[in-house]
C-alpha cells in the first residue's frame, strides 16, 4: 500500500518522481495534461505554472474508497497559500499590534493600506505588501466602484464585511483617523495598526 502521507523531497526532480509514485495512473495523466498550462488552487483562482509542473509544491491525500487524489498547489515549493479568512482571536478587535500584524502578513491575505503621503510611502519606506491611499483621498477611494478601485490601486476593492482591512500611518494619528473614516463608510470590521511605520521599522 502506498504511503500517501510520506514527505515529498525538496529537489524538483526527486519530487517529480515522488509524485508519480504516489499517484494512480489516471492521476498522473491528469497532472501531465493539466499542470503545464495552469494550476488551479482551492481558492478557484488560476495562475500560470512555472516552467514545469514538477516545480510546484503539492500535498497529496489519497482516498481508499474512490482512489481520487486531491492536490494543493502553490507557486513556491514548500510554501502554502495564504489563508483568505482572519483568525478568530482578532475578529472584533479595532487595533492590532506588531506581532499580530507580522503574523497576519505571513499567514493571511491582508489589505494593508498606508495612509501617509506618497513621498513618505516611496522614499521613507513602507510595510511590505501595503498599498498607498493618502488619508485625504481615502473617503473618495472607498466610494469608487469595484472596477475603478482596481484600475487605480491594482487590487480588488475591499468589501464591507471584510475583516482583513488594516490601516497604518507614521504612528497612531493617521491610522486612527483612517479607521474612523472607514467605519463611517460601512467598513465596520476594518482595523488599524497604531504603531505605524515608526513601530514597524524599529522592530523589523
Amino acid at each position: 500500500m502506498r504511503d500517501c502521507h510520506a514527505a515529498a523531497p525538496r529537489d524538483p526532480v526527486a519530487a517529480n518522481r515522488f509524485l508519480y509514485s504516489q499517484m494512480p495512473v489516471r492521476a498522473v495523466y491528469f497532472l501531465r495534461a493539466f499542470a503545464r498550462p495552469l494550476v488551479r488552487g482551492f481558492s478557484g483562482h488560476c495562475v500560470r505554472a512555472s516552467y514545469s509542473y514538477r516545480e510546484c509544491a503539492a500535498s497529496i491525500h489519497c482516498s481508499p474508497k474512490s482512489g481520487r487524489v486531491a492536490r494543493e498547489f502553490s507557486t513556491m515549493a514548500g510554501k502554502p497559500a495564504k489563508k483568505a479568512g482572519f483568525p478568530e482571536t482578532l475578529c472584533g478587535k479595532r487595533s492590532i499590534n506588531y506581532n499580530e500584524l507580522a503574523s497576519l502578513l505571513t499567514d493571511y491575505t491582508v489589505v494593508l493600506i498606508d495612509v501617509r503621503d506618497p513621498t513618505d510611502f516611496l522614499e521613507v519606506g513602507h510595510i511590505p505588501g501595503a498599498i498607498n491611499i493618502p488619508l485625504a483621498d481615502l473617503k473618495s477611494a472607498l466610494k469608487l466602484t469595484d472596477e475603478a478601485f482596481y484600475a487605480k490601486y491594482g487590487i480588488e476593492k475591499p468589501k464591507y464585511t471584510d475583516e482583513n482591512i488594516v490601516f497604518y500611518g507614521l504612528s497612531d494619528v493617521l491610522s486612527t483617523a483612517a479607521s474612523e473614516i472607514a467605519h463611517g463608510l460601512g467598513y465596520k470590521k476594518s482595523k488599524f495598526y497604531p504603531e505605524g511605520w515608526t513601530g514597524w521599522s524599529t522592530m523589523s
